[in-house]
């Protein structure tokens, strides 16, 4: 155990060698690229056309490493996007923030900043979660009040578009993936294709006074209890490969059951067709709803462990039940593995944006609707699990 800690501890000397060697020299770059602007008269009329001279954007276009660690995209991959998405964002202009949305126009004429200079803004600071100051400091010569008006025209010119490409199969389809699934799971989840949950994005904390009549404000309905931090939470449902067939809006509300009850997720799963994975937090066929009519669906969550006085008492959980366990787990990790995928653009982990709750949800739903899709694309291109990947259960009855 020393051992490997003392190898981590190396590695990450290493890495932190390396990171300082290239700040020093990107510094150095920058300091002759700064002489060049004031020297330069080209670059001083037309600072926009020449962002791409940029030092740190230089060493990013050479280095595909750099490129994707910057960006999440090679700049081949970044270019597609552009030829893609440019024209969508050169005529979006975005305006204040009023009634829980902003004030948006499309313009006849082009944007007077270049449009891969936009994307590349809003690619950079969805994969760092960098401050704007900083962001500034590495691309002369955007300013840093620049930083989030880019992300916005970006947003709202791509992810209205992009949110389209998230659609839940239809009955034709769900026939065909209930057969495809049928070794993604144990014998007794026959029918399942799919796993929902719901995570937390971490944000900062708001204060305000409470208002009139009220024993508290309402920036408290932030926190989070389980992770014990300021959080907005959204839900998605994803296939037994990974890929994404549902994402909800953002929400204050931390509970699990609720957003699939306020997102209406239940009726996608009638008729009985598809079932769903899901874990302890969710309940798929309340006795209430079944009393009042409602279909069955197909719905599996762990088997509750018995709590701690029915563990003094003697209780315990059967080897049937932690072995159905095993098998949910095993199946149902999918939509964890999907998460830590999200979670590589860092404003999904930790929403670096000031400001009041409607600010902060409705900036959240702007980049849920962009960089879900995104990731999304880059799963169906190349699925969590292959089409012959087989569950645990089912490799042991292969000869």
């Amino acid at each position: 155990m020393v051992a490997s800690l003392e190898e981590t501890v190396y590695d990450q000397q290493n890495q932190l060698e390396q990171c300082y060697s290239w700040l020093s020299e990107l510094l150095k770059t920058r300091e002759l690229y700064e002489k060049r602007l004031q020297e330069d008269e080209e670059l001083k009329l037309h600072r926009w056309t020449h962002w791409q001279e940029n030092p740190f954007v230089q060493q990013v276009k050479m280095n595909a490493v750099r490129c994707k660690e910057a960006i999440g995209y090679s700049w081949d991959e970044f270019l597609t996007l552009l030829e893609e998405f440019g024209p969508l964002i050169q005529k979006c202009r975005v305006g204040a923030f009023l009634e829980k949305t902003w004030e948006l126009s499309h313009s006849s004429r082009n944007s007077v900043h270049p449009t891969d200079l936009l994307l590349f803004v809003t690619l950079f600071w969805c994969k760092t979660g960098l401050s704007e100051g900083l962001i500034s400091s590495f691309l002369a010569p955007v300013h840093q009040r620049d930083v989030i008006h880019f992300v916005l025209q970006t947003l709202h010119a791509c992810g209205p578009a992009l949110r389209r490409e998230i659609q839940f199969p239809d009955p034709a389809e769900q026939e065909r993936l209930v057969e495809e699934f049928n070794k993604m799971h144990s014998a007794q989840f026959a029918g399942f294709t799919a796993a929902v949950d719901g995570t937390e994005t971490k944000v900062r904390r708001g204060y305000e006074l409470p208002e009139e009549g009220q024993s508290k404000g309402p920036r408290e309905n932030e926190y989070s209890v389980k992770k014990k931090q300021p959080s907005i939470c959204w839900t998605v449902i994803v296939l037994l490969n990974g890929i994404i067939v549902k994402l909800s809006k953002a929400t204050w509300n931390h509970n699990d059951q609720a957003q699939w009850n306020s997102e209406q997720m239940r009726d996608l799963f009638v008729p009985k067709k598809m079932g769903v994975f899901g874990d302890s937090a969710y309940t798929f066929n309340p006795k209430g709803l079944l009393a009042d009519g409602a279909p069955e669906i197909l719905g599996a969550r762990p088997v509750a462990r018995p709590n701690k006085k029915a563990r003094a008492g003697g209780a315990h959980m059967s080897p049937q039940d932690k072995s159905s366990n095993l098998d949910l787990s095993r199946s149902r990790v999918v939509v964890e593995n999907v998460y830590a995928q999200l979670k590589h653009w860092s404003v999904l982990a930790h929403l670096p944006v000031k400001g009041s709750d409607d600010y902060k949800k409705a900036f959240m739903d702007l980049l849920l609707d962009f960089l879900v899709p995104l990731k999304n694309r880059q799963i169906k291109a190349s699925p969590l699990r292959k089409a012959d990947w087989l569950h645990p259960s089912q490799r042991s009855q292969d000869p």
